[in-house]
Protein backbone atom coordinates (compact mmCIF):
# COMPACT_ATOMS: atom_id res chain seq x y z
CA UNK A 1 0.00 0.00 0.00
CA UNK A 2 1.56 3.79 -0.98
CA UNK A 3 1.69 5.99 1.76
CA UNK A 4 0.37 9.76 -0.33
CA UNK A 5 1.12 11.27 2.70
CA UNK A 6 4.61 10.80 1.32
CA UNK A 7 4.64 11.71 -1.98
CA UNK A 8 6.45 14.73 -3.32
CA UNK A 9 4.10 17.24 -4.72
CA UNK A 10 4.96 18.68 -7.98
CA UNK A 11 5.27 22.28 -8.05
CA UNK A 12 4.01 25.02 -10.60
CA UNK A 13 5.01 26.19 -13.21
CA UNK A 14 6.79 29.40 -13.94
CA UNK A 15 3.87 30.98 -15.85
CA UNK A 16 1.73 30.51 -12.18
CA UNK A 17 4.18 31.87 -10.63
CA UNK A 18 4.55 34.72 -12.57
CA UNK A 19 0.57 35.83 -12.99
CA UNK A 20 -0.46 38.39 -10.37
CA UNK A 21 -3.17 37.98 -7.98
CA UNK A 22 -5.72 38.73 -9.39
CA UNK A 23 -4.54 36.51 -13.09
CA UNK A 24 -4.70 33.51 -10.80
CA UNK A 25 -7.69 33.88 -9.30
CA UNK A 26 -9.98 34.67 -12.57
CA UNK A 27 -7.79 31.70 -13.99
CA UNK A 28 -9.68 29.58 -10.85
CA UNK A 29 -13.10 31.47 -11.26
CA UNK A 30 -12.83 30.52 -14.91
CA UNK A 31 -12.54 26.99 -13.73
CA UNK A 32 -15.40 26.89 -11.26
CA UNK A 33 -18.05 28.11 -14.27
CA UNK A 34 -17.53 25.18 -16.35
CA UNK A 35 -19.24 22.68 -14.20
CA UNK A 36 -22.38 23.80 -12.29
CA UNK A 37 -21.12 20.80 -9.39
CA UNK A 38 -18.53 23.27 -8.41
CA UNK A 39 -20.68 26.14 -7.47
CA UNK A 40 -20.66 25.01 -3.98
CA UNK A 41 -16.96 26.18 -4.21
CA UNK A 42 -15.32 29.93 -3.48
CA UNK A 43 -12.17 30.61 -4.22
CA UNK A 44 -10.74 31.70 -0.58
CA UNK A 45 -6.84 32.48 -1.28
CA UNK A 46 -4.41 31.92 -3.94
CA UNK A 47 -0.59 32.14 -3.49
CA UNK A 48 2.19 31.10 -6.65
CA UNK A 49 3.21 28.58 -5.03
CA UNK A 50 0.09 26.22 -6.31
CA UNK A 51 -1.59 26.56 -2.63
CA UNK A 52 -5.37 27.26 -3.11
CA UNK A 53 -7.56 27.59 -0.18
CA UNK A 54 -11.54 27.05 -1.14
CA UNK A 55 -14.79 27.46 0.71
CA UNK A 56 -17.51 25.39 0.69
CA UNK A 57 -20.86 28.06 0.15
CA UNK A 58 -23.21 25.14 0.81
CA UNK A 59 -23.47 22.11 2.82
CA UNK A 60 -22.42 18.83 0.68
CA UNK A 61 -22.28 15.14 2.08
CA UNK A 62 -19.43 14.11 2.95
CA UNK A 63 -19.29 11.81 -0.27
CA UNK A 64 -20.18 14.52 -2.82
CA UNK A 65 -17.80 16.95 -1.05
CA UNK A 66 -14.64 14.68 -1.53
CA UNK A 67 -15.73 14.18 -5.03
CA UNK A 68 -16.04 17.59 -5.80
CA UNK A 69 -13.33 18.66 -4.33
CA UNK A 70 -10.78 16.11 -6.08
CA UNK A 71 -12.80 17.17 -9.55
CA UNK A 72 -11.89 20.24 -8.72
CA UNK A 73 -8.23 20.13 -8.09
CA UNK A 74 -8.13 17.51 -11.27
CA UNK A 75 -9.99 20.35 -13.45
CA UNK A 76 -7.34 22.51 -12.47
CA UNK A 77 -4.21 20.28 -12.92
CA UNK A 78 -5.11 19.63 -16.62
CA UNK A 79 -6.54 23.28 -17.45
CA UNK A 80 -4.29 25.97 -15.53
CA UNK A 81 -1.29 24.16 -14.12
CA UNK A 82 0.05 20.50 -12.62
CA UNK A 83 1.62 21.90 -9.68
CA UNK A 84 -2.19 23.83 -8.20
CA UNK A 85 -3.51 21.86 -5.07
CA UNK A 86 -6.54 22.35 -3.47
CA UNK A 87 -6.93 22.92 0.47
CA UNK A 88 -10.72 23.42 1.51
CA UNK A 89 -10.79 26.26 4.54
CA UNK A 90 -11.02 24.55 8.40
CA UNK A 91 -13.92 25.70 10.00
CA UNK A 92 -12.35 25.46 13.31
CA UNK A 93 -12.67 22.76 15.97
CA UNK A 94 -14.50 23.51 19.15
CA UNK A 95 -13.20 20.94 20.90
CA UNK A 96 -10.49 22.47 23.72
CA UNK A 97 -8.71 18.86 24.09
CA UNK A 98 -8.27 18.32 19.98
CA UNK A 99 -7.08 21.93 19.33
CA UNK A 100 -4.51 21.19 22.54
CA UNK A 101 -2.63 18.51 20.33
CA UNK A 102 -0.90 20.89 18.43
CA UNK A 103 -0.81 18.94 14.87
CA UNK A 104 1.36 20.45 12.23
CA UNK A 105 1.19 19.98 8.75
CA UNK A 106 3.85 20.41 6.18
CA UNK A 107 4.33 19.52 2.81
CA UNK A 108 6.97 19.69 0.34
CA UNK A 109 7.35 20.49 -3.63
CA UNK A 110 9.62 19.18 -6.30
CA UNK A 111 10.00 20.34 -10.46
CA UNK A 112 7.71 18.47 -12.69
CA UNK A 113 10.42 15.83 -14.58
CA UNK A 114 7.86 16.93 -17.60
CA UNK A 115 8.31 20.64 -17.58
Amino acid sequence: MKNFADSETLAVTKSWSGFTKERRLALLKEVLSLDDRLSAISISRVFADGTVYVNLEKPLAPDERGTVLLDFEEMLKERVDIGLTVWCEPLGDKSTLRNLRGIEIRAERVEDPRR
